[in-house]
């Protein structure tokens, strides 16, 4: 499922990314986990990452700014 995802993110931002990671739980094999694929996409700059924001959720993504509060470097969807 990740590799799915994967595909679908570089196709509408691919352009942006300079990594992109399969993290969290699900990304441990035999370690039991939630139902959601946690992502790490790397950008060079934070204005790439807002860029990616509008594309991200056209196709089904959404963004959660509030966590920015915490973490102003990183975007949350």
């Amino acid at each position: 499922m990740y590799e799915e995802e994967r595909a679908k993110i570089l196709g509408i931002i691919g352009n942006k990314v300079v990594a992109i990671e399969h993290i969290g739980s699900t990304a441990v094999p035999s370690l039991e986990a939630k139902p959601t694929i946690d992502i790490m996409v790397g950008v060079r700059n934070i204005a790439k990452a807002d860029e990616c924001i509008e594309p991200l959720q056209g196709i089904g993504y959404e963004y959660v700014p509030e966590y920015e509060v915490s973490i102003p470097e990183r975007r949350f969807l």
